[in-house]
């Protein structure tokens, strides 16, 4: 267990629960993305099976569900539910796939983490540009600024925009410190700083701030306009989780979706 974590009060994780049950548990939030601060909960995602009778019927269906504990928020999602998500390319989904892990099924994560990795296609963008616009509209929302404050907002923002310059190229990475060894910005790293070490941070700098990642946005779209990625219609993505969940339920005589044409989701 990371020593970062040693001030929460961990749910217990049962060991048969992980070995028969869970696929992983995986730290999310400040603890992920690289701006942990005193003030900063702990995020917890679970992915889980659901027995198989649970996964066919339409009366007793597992559903996501999310709790706080002892400042701990934790969100589980049934394997259908995380999977149709994945798919879509949704951010967070992507994100909890190779974020930390404090319990996994190893050979069953690697294997699904190969499949994202060499499936990536424009829904995974379209998705970084649509937060992306939910945080602009942050800015002029008080609730949202009382509640977020614009220094994480503009972290926020930065982090998914460069998240969607490195998925173009093919990568997968979901820290903002490390994003920010591959791509440079004028006022991100200043900002960072001051964020996890609790400085005020100069207005002016904060308007810049502001201004660039509308121009990084601007960037993005036109970058994903001219990207060569397939349509998420066009994606073997939808087949390649088919087969895996197929394989994990029935085993290896599950029957295999054939893979030399995209279906829709």
């Amino acid at each position: 267990m990371n020593i970062e974590y040693e001030n929460f009060s961990l749910p217990m994780i049962n060991r048969k629960y992980i070995e028969q049950s869970c696929l992983f548990v995986c730290v999310s939030g400040a603890h992920s993305f690289g701006w942990v601060t005193k003030k900063s909960d702990l995020d917890l995602r679970f992915v889980f099976f659901p027995e198989i009778g649970q996964l066919v019927s339409p009366f007793y269906k597992c559903h996501t569900q999310a709790r706080v504990e002892n400042n701990v928020d934790i969100t589980e999602y049934p394997i259908d539910h995380y999977l149709r998500l994945l798919c879509k390319g949704n951010g967070n989904a992507v994100d909890n796939l190779f974020e930390p892990k404090i319990a996994e099924q190893k050979e069953h994560v690697q294997s699904l983490q190969e499949i994202v990795k060499g499936s990536i296609h424009r829904g995974f963008i379209a998705h970084c540009l649509g937060y992306s616009i939910h945080i602009k509209k942050d800015f002029d929302n008080p609730t949202r600024l009382e509640k977020y404050g614009v220094e994480k907002l503009l972290l926020c923002r930065y982090r998914v925009l460069l998240q969607g310059f490195n998925l173009l190229q093919g990568n997968i990475e979901h820290n903002l410190p490390r994003l920010l060894k591959t791509f440079d910005t004028l006022n991100c790293a200043e900002i960072l700083d001051s964020y996890v070490s609790d400085k005020p941070i100069d207005q002016e700098l904060m308007k810049d701030a502001i201004e660039e990642t509308n121009l990084l946005h601007e960037k993005l779209g036109e970058s994903l306009e001219k990207s060569e990625l397939p349509n998420s219609e066009q994606s073997l993505l939808i087949i390649r989780l088919d087969n895996w969940i197929k394989k994990q339920y029935l085993g290896a005589n599950a029957p295999q979706g054939d893979s030399s044409v995209g279906v829709n989701p």
